[in-house]
């Protein structure tokens, strides 16, 4: 039982506390008893001690009265000499004689009285008996001595003296001591042993209790102790066990909850993570509970973790820290509002639902990327706006001349010329606009329908750069066409007229806005996976921050100038349109006053046209607006 108590209590913290208190309880009652019973024996020993050389030398010194004669050097007899002689013999202590002036005796000896011998030899003389610890002059021994006069203190005979070593003494007392010593040694280690059965009875089953509390609380939910006594401690084990056992039965319930619980929770968060829209979830205390991907994206937040984080802070936008403000206050009524984040520029509208609840539990708040919408509203207001603008120019002109010439222009033969050439003028430049508004209506509903073949891109080139060539000169612009030295032909899958239409509109654009003495330059190239060819010039270039705009329906960097040109402000829109038909797209490089180069990319075709394969002409060409700028 000692060794099974033993080792269940090495590592019971409370054991040793208590068995701690109780062992240095022990230890010092045990240390006092013995310090005690030592102090009470080294006094008894030393009084006893004292006793009995007092009565020694009384005893002695009575004998020694029962001889005839004085005691001082001249009446020591010879008598006297033998029995002090025989008396030290027989007996452990050592007696000397002395004259009244202290003188020695006997023993015999030369040795003179010093201020101690004296001032005994006083405390003798008045009190009988004086006591002493000296060191003997011959050997050197510390000694207790007893001095007894002889005669009355008015007319002392002499002093008797009796001592013993303080060795013997000590030995005595060092022998008592260590009985005492190995008994309370003996006594202190029953006790302590006693201690350490009742301890560990008592501390052995709360062990049992810990450890078990201990598994129950790892997860062993199964965990019970034996009850081995019906006492406090024996009904706690058995509300231990129920305990545990009801706890186990509980967890399990909760553990079946939350697995449906996670479950439930992982295909929201799979739904909500693949919207597109952003949804973020505020308790009350205004900190995140969720928020998906989206909702980073729009906001541009960061990727740090957002959930438990304050809503102010992770999303520093005054106006939606206010929706989400009146959302929790007013707990019946949505809000919304849009917003523009600086950074992306990108236009989201926030809705902010509350949760129903009162107090407000939460908000739910729910993001959309409107930015195309919104784009798309102004794109439309613009281009409402644009072709009525575009209409109404030449139909003002056409009516100002008509009612000219009904106001007396028809009877003058110049001017009535001038005036009908003009409104033929401006009724071509109408009709012009409504052929492009039409393409670019096709295309962009994909009403325009395209025979897609491989189709060699450098004859169109080719015959776009003859087309161009003399306008180019008579501007005094140089034209190049750059040929490539490679043998191999790029083709793609487009159609012949609609990649006309792209390459004119380019070369339209590079050399109606080019100044003389100017040079446009037109070159091509092709690997395994992409064809791209480029009209470069050297025009008034297109300021940077209006380059993602040239290709939008009627945008022009400078409109009066576009249209003394003849331009409508579609071309490039055409040219982006018809590229993405073909699969392909067009992007702009552009420097102000250092000129523009338009780039075209179309995917490359495996094989090669049919040989029988002509121009056999183009769509009708779209007139453009500025230069690099339309």
């Amino acid at each position: 039982m000692i060794a099974e108590i033993g080792r269940s209590m090495l590592s019971s913290q409370l054991f040793w506390r208590i068995f701690g208190l109780y062992a240095a309880f022990t230890i010092c009652t045990a240390a006092g008893f013995v310090f005690v019973l030592s102090s009470r024996h080294r006094a008894t020993v030393f009084e006893e001690v004292r006793t009995r050389l007092v009565d020694e030398a009384r005893l002695v010194r009575e004998t020694l009265n029962s001889f005839d004669g004085s005691t001082d050097s001249e009446g020591l007899t010879e008598e006297r000499a033998e029995y002090l002689g025989r008396i030290a013999g027989a007996t452990s202590t050592r007696l000397t004689l002395f004259s009244p002036d202290g003188q020695q005796l006997w023993p015999p000896s030369d040795r003179k009285p010093s201020a101690p011998l004296n001032s005994r030899f006083e405390r003798a003389r008045l009190d009988e008996v004086a006591f002493s610890q000296d060191r003997t002059s011959d050997q050197g021994e510390l000694r207790l001595s007893c001095l007894v006069r002889l005669g009355t203190s008015r007319d002392p005979r002499g002093y008797l003296e009796s001592s013993v070593p303080l060795s013997q003494i000590e030995d005595r007392m060092t022998a008592v001591d260590y009985r005492l010593f190995a008994g309370g040694l003996l006594a202190g280690f029953l006790a302590l042993l006693l201690t350490y059965l009742v301890v560990g009875r008592i501390i052995e089953p709360l062990g049992r209790l810990t450890d078990a509390a201990q598994d129950l609380a790892a997860g062993q939910l199964v965990a019970e102790v034996p009850v081995r006594s019906r006492n406090e401690i024996g009904r706690l084990a058995v509300a231990f066990n129920s305990m545990s056992r009801q706890l186990a039965s509980r967890i399990a319930e909760l553990q079946n909850e939350r697995l449906r619980v996670q479950q439930n929770h992982q295909q929201l968060e799979t739904v909500l993570g693949a919207m597109v829209e952003g949804v973020i979830a505020i308790d009350g205390r205004e900190r995140i509970v969720f928020a998906n991907t989206a909702a980073r994206r729009l906001l541009d937040l960061t990727s740090a973790p957002l959930v438990d984080r304050p809503f102010w802070e992770v999303v520093r936008v005054p106006e939606i820290q206010r929706l989400v403000k009146e959302a929790l206050t007013n707990c019946e009524r949505q809000s919304r509002l849009e917003f523009e984040v600086a950074r992306t520029q990108a236009v989201v509208g926030v809705l902010a639902s509350p949760l129903s609840g009162n107090p407000c539990p939460g908000v739910v708040v729910v993001l959309h990327d409107v930015t195309d919408l919104r784009r798309l509203e102004r794109l439309r207001r613009e281009f409402v706006s644009n072709v009525s603008h575009e209409l109404k120019t030449p139909l003002a002109s056409i009516s100002a001349y008509a009612e000219t010439l009904l106001d007396g222009g028809l009877d003058d033969p110049e001017a009535n010329q001038l005036f009908i050439s003009r409104i033929l003028e401006q009724a071509e430049r109408l009709h012009v606009l409504i052929l492009d508004l039409l393409q670019l209506a096709r295309l962009e509903t994909h009403e325009e329908t395209f025979d897609l073949v491989p189709t060699d891109v450098v004859p169109v080139l080719a015959a776009s750069v003859e087309e161009h060539s003399a306008v180019a000169r008579a501007k005094s612009i140089d034209l190049i066409f750059e040929a490539a030295t490679d043998a191999k032909r790029p083709f793609v899958l487009a159609d012949a007229d609609g990649l006309r239409t792209i390459v004119d509109n380019l070369l339209d654009n590079a050399v109606n806005y080019t100044p003389p003495e100017g040079r446009v330059t037109v070159r091509w190239g092709a690997n395994q996976d992409e064809v791209w060819f480029e009209v470069e010039d050297t025009g008034v270039g297109i300021p940077r921050e209006l380059q993602q705009r040239i290709f939008e329906r009627f945008f022009r960097v400078d409109r009066a100038r576009s249209r003394e040109m003849g331009g409508t402000g579609l071309g490039l829109a055409i040219v982006k349109h018809l590229c993405q038909v073909f699969g392909g797209s067009v992007s702009v490089d552009s420097r102000l006053g250092k000129g523009s180069r338009f780039a075209v990319r179309l995917p490359a075709s495996p094989s090669k046209p049919p040989s029988a394969q002509t121009l056999a002409g183009s769509l009708p060409k779209a007139e453009t607006g500025v230069g690099g700028m339309a």
